[in-house]
């Protein structure tokens, strides 16, 4: 699938809204990608239909919601809300970079790393 590159998000401008970013950003953005990829060490294969990969975002979300639950009714440990967002995220980045098949079979990507609407 050829993506139309002037389009896309060049690598400078990426570094250089890493580098603008302060570092609690940085370190947060350092965990979701090592929590990436870990998660597809441990699980390499991915949905190929939006479907069956959003209810895994979803039930990352999910596990999110439980541990702030926790935190707020019960006392549990604030670790645990970090953990669970990084990895809400980082399924949220599969999804974001995953292609997916269409209705008919046909490979589509729904994010590109385009500036605008995905193509």
């Amino acid at each position: 699938m050829e993506q139309d590159k002037e389009h896309l998000i060049s690598e400078s401008i990426c570094d250089g809204l890493f580098t603008q970013q302060r570092i609690e950003v940085k370190r947060a953005v350092a965990k979701v990608l090592l929590e990436l990829t870990m998660a597809e060490r441990k699980h390499p294969e991915w949905p190929n239909d939006v479907v069956h990969a959003s209810a895994i975002v979803a039930e990352e979300s999910g596990e999110l919601t439980r541990a702030c639950l926790q935190y707020y009714y019960e006392g549990a440990f604030p670790r645990e809300l970090a953990k669970e967002a990084a990895q809400t995220a980082a399924m949220g980045i599969r999804f974001l970079v995953h292609p997916y098949l269409d209705r008919n079979g046909i490979e589509k990507r729904i994010f590109v790393g385009a500036i605008g609407d995905p193509t």
